[in-house]
């Protein structure tokens, strides 16, 4: 008895299930079992830890925070002339403690973001304000023009501490469009501390000296690090942190500590596009 079929007819076999379908399927599909501990880690995984509620007195001690460093780095340009006779300086130095101050704030900054989120909001700052005092007592006690430029260095790597407050406000609001428009507030109050830190610096520089107005600026600082350890802490758990990539190439590491955005990946394809 001979095959009537076509000799080119195929025969038909049934599709292989898909990928959702054996992933629906589960274990079942394949002989295996789930155990009750394993089938309730499947049916319901961990929750992340909630983000910290700010309370207004919260968000007062976050606005200290994020207006003392535009403040402090150029709030005695009115009394430069008064610190060049009491230090027997000349203008060109006495205008360099200014210009030294925000390449110290600029540099820090990074770096000191970067370590808050490595070892926590609240440590960091407190660490960093304690810095700042350092500096601003140095200020006000400097003998000579060499003595104020280094404190005015300390001070300004202090200053680096409003940085934090932009992660504060990012780790604690999880609406975006309320986050955005509490970051363009606190954005907002750094220019206005910057254009009104010489009218109110110089007018109490004028009334008690300048050097009293350091010492103002280091117990400002001091006030606000207890005031900070009354923050909740918003960094995340460290497993709720999301996963960072592979560590960097020594070549690529100091880059990421001054910008820690930056990855070697995204290092690398800038490279490859400028060249």
């Amino acid at each position: 008895m001979t095959d009537s079929r076509p000799l080119l007819e195929v025969e038909e076999h049934p599709p292989p299930p898909s990928a959702a379908a054996v992933a629906d399927a589960g274990p079942a599909a394949s002989g295996g079992t789930l155990t009750a501990a394993e089938g309730a880690v499947a049916a319901d995984p961990p929750a992340p830890t909630p983000s910290p509620r700010l309370r207004m007195g919260h968000y007062l001690i976050l606005v200290s925070l994020n207006s003392i460093g535009a403040f402090s780095s150029d709030c005695y340009i009115p009394n430069l002339s008064d610190v060049v006779d009491d230090l027997d300086a000349t203008d060109q130095q006495v205008s360099l403690t200014i210009q030294i101050n925000w390449v110290l704030l600029g540099l820090a900054t990074p770096v000191v973001g970067h370590l808050s989120d490595m070892y926590g909001r609240k440590r960091i700052v407190c660490f960093t304000l304690l810095v700042y005092v350092a500096g601003a007592l140095g200020s006000a006690f400097a003998p000579t023009i060499g003595w104020l430029l280094g404190a005015r260095c300390v001070q300004g790597v202090g200053e680096a501490a409003s940085i934090v407050t932009s992660a504060i406000i990012r780790d604690t609001i999880d609406e975006p469009r309320e986050r955005m428009r509490v970051q363009a507030l606190f954005t907002t109050l750094r220019p206005l501390m910057l254009l009104g830190g010489p009218s109110i610096g110089g007018a109490v520089g004028a009334a008690f000296g300048w050097r009293n107005l350091m010492r103002a600026l280091s117990v400002w600082g001091a006030l606000t690090i207890p005031l900070v350890l009354l923050l909740p802490e918003s960094l995340p758990p460290p497993a709720d942190r999301p996963k960072r990539r592979a560590q960097c190439s020594p070549v690529c590491s100091p880059l990421a500590l001054l910008c820690p955005g930056l990855e070697c990946t995204k290092l690398k394809r800038m490279a490859v596009r400028a060249d």
